[in-house]
């Protein structure tokens, strides 16, 4: 596994941008400014444009299908009610409170008292 530590190249670069950018300070202030100012307006564009072209991507470039999507889901959630998850309590009381239904299974009542007539059946 890495280590967490930054190695000394990333040093190195970092030394002399800020080197760099202390030396342009002192030098001509104006210009520093304005190149700032230059970068953030072209990391803006950069910005909105990625962002427009990976939502297009995303939503499938179809707005019918997606209309027709966000329809159903009102119309399911008009239907069955919106439906919250329910914590560990909530859920072991509404187990307790659901009654068993009765089964649908009869005994059958056989004739257990009388006498064997056949010794040679297979049952006792």
């Amino acid at each position: 596994m890495r280590n967490k530590q930054a190695s000394p190249l990333f040093y190195g670069v970092t030394g002399l941008a800020a080197i760099g950018l202390f030396s342009f300070f002192v030098r001509d202030l104006g210009q520093l400014i304005k190149y700032l100012f230059i970068t953030a307006i072209v990391g803006a564009i950069f910005f909105f444009i990625a962002r427009a072209v990976l939502q297009s991507r995303m939503s499938g470039g179809n707005q019918v299908e997606m209309r027709k999507y966000r329809q159903a889901v009102k119309q399911s959630k008009r239907k069955y009610g919106n439906s919250r998850p329910m914590n560990r309590n909530q859920r072991i009381r509404t187990q307790q409170r659901k009654k068993r239904r009765p089964t649908h299974l009869t005994v059958i009542e056989g004739n257990k008292h009388r006498k064997k007539v056949n010794n040679d059946q297979a049952s006792n």
